[in-house]
């Protein structure tokens, strides 16, 4: 059993390289896609790493890639539906180094954010909030996350470069 779990260990860490440049793409470019567009963006990278015959892990999950079983968890018990499109979007909010933008008509995304963040002082404005600055500059200075709701197709230039 050990043996085949070192063998295991090796092959994951020889297709390491392959598997990071998989979940980079889906961190970089998958956000706005659908799922079955976040599908075929990872099968083609995957396929363009065979072709440079880069070694790609056999039981490779991008899931397991770039979360774990109980952040997962956790994100389910917070009020995130557990079917692998929510995973994924969850995994975007909370890796990606950009911020998140959520087309959520049902509610499930900010009830979801706001469960998560509940213990770090989550603040929830609007644009047209006219304390909007004012609770925009106490999260930045304090490393407070900020919910802003109802946004419009162009956001604020504000708010543009963070």
């Amino acid at each position: 059993r050990w043996l085949a779990l070192a063998g295991d260990s090796q092959l994951r860490l020889a297709s390491l390289p392959g598997d990071i440049s998989v979940g980079a793409c889906f961190l970089t470019y998958c956000g706005p896609l659908s799922q079955d567009l976040r599908f075929e963006l990872c099968q083609s990278v995957q396929h363009d790493l065979r072709a440079k015959r880069l070694p790609k892990y056999d039981k490779f999950d991008l899931k397991d890639l770039l979360s774990n079983q109980g952040e997962r968890g956790d994100w389910t018990m917070q009020g995130l539906p557990a079917d692998s499109f929510s995973i994924e979007n969850g995994i975007l909010a909370t890796k990606a180094l950009r911020w998140p933008l959520l087309i959520d008509p049902e509610g499930q995304g900010v009830q979801w954010i706001t469960r998560m963040e509940k213990d770090n002082m989550m603040k929830t404005t609007t644009f047209g909030d006219n304390h909007f600055l004012q609770i925009f500059e106490e999260c930045i200075s304090h490393g407070r996350p900020l919910l802003v709701e109802n946004v419009n197709k162009k956001l604020d230039p504000m708010v543009e470069g963070i």
